[in-house]
């Protein structure tokens, strides 16, 4: 998300197109019972224990499958390390938008990395 803020915060993109590729990309993220599924951390019936009781809870699937003593935090934390990785990038979206081209999403991604590379905190990118 910080490249995303990064874009509107150089004037490269409207707050709203962001919103909307973040919407996006949450819509694009794999469920992790399904990631649980096919790294064989869990299995369907697990699975669907889980969701069953998802439904009348307001606790995530993780914290679920955590107290049910299916999972332990340390596969919990590695599951959303893969969701992370799986999930839409936000300047991939934005092109997909017709928001950024692929050629000015690249050359921005370079200079919010070498921004990145120059600060001692990743939020002093964003600072004015």
């Amino acid at each position: 998300m910080l490249f995303g803020l990064y874009l509107v915060r150089k004037g490269v993109v409207s707050p709203e197109s962001l919103l909307e590729a973040l919407e996006r990309q949450m819509r694009g993220r794999p469920p992790i019972g399904q990631i649980a599924l096919e790294a064989g951390l869990l299995s369907m019936a697990q699975v669907s224990k889980v969701l069953g009781l998802q439904a009348d809870s307001q606790e995530g699937f993780g914290q679920i499958a955590i107290k049910m003593a299916y999972l332990d935090k340390a596969k919990l934390a590695q599951l959303l390390m893969m969701q992370r990785e799986r999930e839409p990038r936000i300047g991939e979206l934005l092109v997909d938008m017709g928001v950024l081209s692929p050629a000015s999403k690249n050359r921005e991604f370079l200079e919010f990395r070498k921004a990145l590379a120059e600060v001692s905190e990743p939020c002093d990118v964003l600072r004015a």
